[in-house]
Formats: structure tokens, sequence, C-alpha cells
């Protein structure tokens, strides 16, 4: 029987104290839910806890010979990435990172959870740091005056769910098959009910900056057949817990940054690593740029609104708790004039360290870090653009699908067709009828939103295509190009825009989905257009 829950919150983490007394048994490292060791592991590598903070490092190590897709997030675009569970007789604090909804909760919006890929024999290493005391309620004692005492955990375990194989490529597989047998609504299989058909599962992943490595799943309240969890534990802690109704206020962000005019930023391993970390953008950089991104480590902005702009980003985070991966940070030094006022370390854009080890969690926005950098800013711009036409690409890829819907038959599976040049781009901004899903919320009303380059920043649409391409022309044939706004454009080489980047060039899709980065008429005529 599935123990009941009571749910509470703790800096906007999501605290769920667990109704049993039992303490569950882990292994030192990470098993399957069957409790046998598998090829992937979690293992703790560091640990500190104190009556301030408590501190975890751990790794998860792939070592089978196939990809793994591992729970990269809980709480997507929302405050904090992972659930804390502490156990009524106060023993056992659990940090999770699974997509699981206690009994009782409801949310305002359905909650998603991303999962990353690690590829074969690949290691990623993380850490997790908490304030202390925790704070939670009292089980036993919902009313009434609120202890005084902190009490202490003796148990932390963590636990984070995973998917064995090529996770998307599950997920579409099962929808094509419910879309093949012809099931009825009742009978879709969960990942149907999640994501609809192929057309709507594009959708919900597009904007992502690598698609191809990461996919975003909503909460569910039943299980998802084939996910797998992670587990591993230790023992003889003493982890301070304090009634929430004792809880501290918090302070905000220390110390205040009103006065600071400049920041020194500092990038390791390298700017390359921590702005542009995804393999598949690097081929838009020609070889000097990919020197000066990994070979440039600190940068001096002295522009005082773009630091102060900034900073106002930083201090109305939440300070919370999360999991930090940790393969590259940024680390900040603020100043006014020559006077130097703190320090603090940037994760993903999302958590900040400050100099006391406290750790900020941001809501749905981000920070805008490559926006505060002027020569980066041009290089995003490029990687912005580029998005665009992959995700442009997608929708050109299954509109056999919108075709079959709005002809209300099932689609032929592996049928490729491109909609008539004429209309290109009305077809791919409209959504085929009666799709919908659990993820169509979160999709439905960026279907029309402008597909445009932001170096320009006006128009519907500043890409144009090319009419002699057919879904069976050779892979290096150019697909789609950059031009001036417009609408449904469509055309040849005297169409593309340089103008739209600086340093000048444009971005192409070809037929095979690579997008290339044009900086020269001979560059541009030397590619395939018919």
């Amino acid at each position: 029987m599935t123990a009941p829950h009571i749910l509470l919150q703790m800096n906007h983490l999501w605290i769920v104290a667990v109704l049993s007394a039992g303490i569950p048994t882990f292994s030192a490292k990470a098993a399957s839910e069957d409790g046998k060791p598998g090829d992937v592991t979690l293992a703790v590598t560091a640990m500190d806890v104190n009556d301030r903070l408590l501190d975890v490092s751990f790794e998860i190590r792939n070592a089978s010979e196939q990809e793994v897709w591992i729970c990269d997030d809980v709480l997507f675009e929302r405050a904090g990435n992972c659930n804390i569970r502490l156990s009524e007789d106060n023993r056992v604090l659990t940090l999770s990172r699974r997509p699981e909804i206690p009994p009782g909760v409801v949310y305002a919006r359905r909650p998603r959870s991303k999962y990353v890929r690690l590829g074969a024999g690949d290691t990623r290493e993380e850490s997790l740091s908490l304030k202390m005391p925790l704070n939670r309620a009292s089980a036993s004692t919902p009313s009434g005056p609120a202890p005084t005492d902190v009490v202490y955990a003796s148990h932390l375990a963590l636990e984070i769910s995973y998917w064995e194989g090529n996770l998307p490529q599950i997920v579409l597989d099962r929808i094509e098959k419910a879309d093949q047998t012809g099931d009825n609504a009742a009978e879709k299989p969960l990942m149907v009910k999640l994501f609809g058909d192929a057309a709507s599962f594009n959708y919900a992943r597009e904007r992502l900056r690598d698609r191809d490595n990461e996919i975003v799943i909503p909460y569910t309240y039943e299980p998802i057949q084939g996910e797998k969890v992670l587990r591993t534990s230790v023992d003889g802690l003493r982890i301070p817990c304090r009634d929430k109704r004792n809880r501290v206020p918090d302070p905000g962000f220390d110390p205040d940054l009103t006065s600071c005019t400049e920041v020194e930023i500092y990038f390791t391993p390298s700017p390359l690593e921590y702005l542009f970390p995804h393999a598949v953008n690097h081929s838009l950089f020609n070889a000097e740029e990919m020197e000066y991104l990994q070979s440039r480590q600190t940068f001096l902005v002295q522009d005082t609104n773009a630091v102060q702009t900034f900073l106002k980003q930083v201090v109305k985070g939440y300070r919370s708790g999360g999991f930090v991966h940790q393969d590259s940070v940024a680390e900040f030094d603020c100043y006014r004039g020559g006077e130097r006022l703190t320090s603090f370390g940037v994760y993903a854009d999302e958590i900040v360290e400050t100099e006391n080890g406290a750790q900020t969690w941001y809501l749905a926005r981000t920070l805008d870090l490559r926006m505060l950098l002027p020569g980066i800013h041009n290089l995003e711009q490029r990687v912005q653009c580029a998005l665009n036409l992959r995700d442009l690409y997608h929708r050109l890829r299954l509109f056999n699908r919108i075709l079959a819907r709005r002809a209300g038959r099932w689609p032929t599976s592996g049928a490729v067709v491109y909609p008539a040049y004429s209309v290109w781009f009305d077809e791919l901004t409209s959504p085929a009828p009666g799709v919908r899903s659990l993820m169509s919320v979160f999709w439905m009303s960026t279907i029309k939103k402008p597909h445009a380059c932001p170096g320009v920043g006006k128009g519907r649409s500043t890409y144009a295509m090319n009419p002699h391409c057919e879904p069976n022309s050779p892979g290096d044939t150019v697909l789609l190009f950059e031009t001036e706004p417009g609408w449904n454009q469509h055309g040849g080489p005297e169409l593309f825009a340089f103008d739209n980047h600086d340093p000048k060039g444009g971005c192409v899709l070809l037929n095979d989905g690579t997008v290339r980065f044009i900086r020269t008429e001979a560059e541009l005529h030397a590619l395939r257009w018919e």
C-alpha cells in the first residue's frame, strides 16, 4: 500500500513528509529498482554537513554499452530541481530527482521533467547544497505551539530516475505504434496521452538548445513503463531539521549589489564549454572564433547599465537548494570602482553560489549571461538563428503528419512530403486539427510565433525556401536560408541576406538537417541549389 504524504514547502523546494516509520535500504552505489547492481551507477564522492550547510558531491557513471537518459530537472522552468522527503521519525532524508507528484498535491500548471543523454562510457559529476537547518512540518502536531528543538536525520538517500536506450526514439516508437493500430483514445498508451502524435511530440521539443540530447516530459499520476531509478545512501549523519513554523525569514541576496559598477567574469574551463556546450553549434563558428572561445577565459564588463541590468536578475532569485552539474562555471567578481564588493559563481545560467556557500535558484527566467558580453552576444544570435532553422526542419520532415490529420486519416509511416513552396510558412505555422495532449498547453500558443533571426528583430519570418529542394534531394542541397523579413518567401541565392548578423553572414539549412553559417558570396554560390 502506498504511504500517505503531507505536502510541505521549504524555500521553494517541495518537502514531503512520508508517514512511514520504516527506513529504506539502499546499496552503497546505485542499483536498479530490484536492488541488483547495474551498469549505470550513482555514487557519493564527497559530503560535508554542519549546522549551516549540507554539501554533497556525487557522480553518475554509465558503464553500459548503450546510451541512457538521466533525469536532470524535475521542475523544468520552475524554482528548484529536486524533491525532498523526510520520514516521520526524522531519520531518513531523501533527495529525489524523479518525476512524481505526491498524492493530494495539485499544481496550477503541470510540472515537467527534463532528461539529458549520457553516452556509453560517460560520467556526469554533480553536487547539491542545502541551507541548514531544513524546515519541516510536524506531522503529529499540526496546531499549537511550534516545537523549538532541532532534530537530526541520520540517513541521507539520493534517488535519480533514468531510461536505458534512446528515450526520444522510445517515445516516438510508442506513438507510431499507436497510430498504426488505430487504438481509440481511451486505450492509447501513456506516452500518446503525454505527447499526442509525432507532430505534437516535435512541437514539444522545440526551443531546446540541444534537442538531440534533451527531452522534456510532463508529470503523470501513473508510472511510465521502462523508467528506472538509481539509488544510493549515506548513514551515520546528523542533518539538522527544524519545524517550519520556526523558520527564519530569508534576508535576500547579500551583499547589496546596487553600487556595483563593473564585473570581471572568469569561465572554467572556458567560455566555449560554459556558453556553447553543445557540439551541434560548434560548426557555426570558424577557427578564429573557436580559438577565441577556448582561449580567452576572463571578460571585464564596465558598462554600468548593462551590469546593473544583469545583477537585478541575480537579486530577484529565490534562495534555495538544488543539484548542480559541475562541468563548467562562470565566476563573477563585483567591483565599485577599484573596490571589490563580493564574488559569486553561476552554474548553467540558473544557480548562483555566493561566497558563503548559499545557492539561488531562478524561476522560469534564466540569467541572460550571453547578452552581457557584446562579442558573445553576436555569436548567441547566430546560435538562436540556427535553432529556428532546426525547428523548422523537423516541422518540414513531419509535414505528412499534418496533412494526414487534416484529411482525417492515419499518416503513412516514413513518408516525407514538403509543403508547396508558395505557402510553405503558412503551412508550417498552422497546427493540425484535433491534436491534444498533456504537453499541448506548453506549445500550442507558440506554433504561430515569429521565426525570425534575432539579429533582425522584426518581421514574422526571415527565412526563404529553395523551390528546387525535394524530400529526396541530396542531403547537401539548400532547403531553407536567411533572407530579409517577409512571408512565404522562396527562391535562390539572389534572396540571401548577409546583413542579419555581425560579423556579416547568414545561416542555411541543408536537406539533411545541417545548419551552416555562410560568410562570403563564394561560399554561397558553392552550395548545391538544384
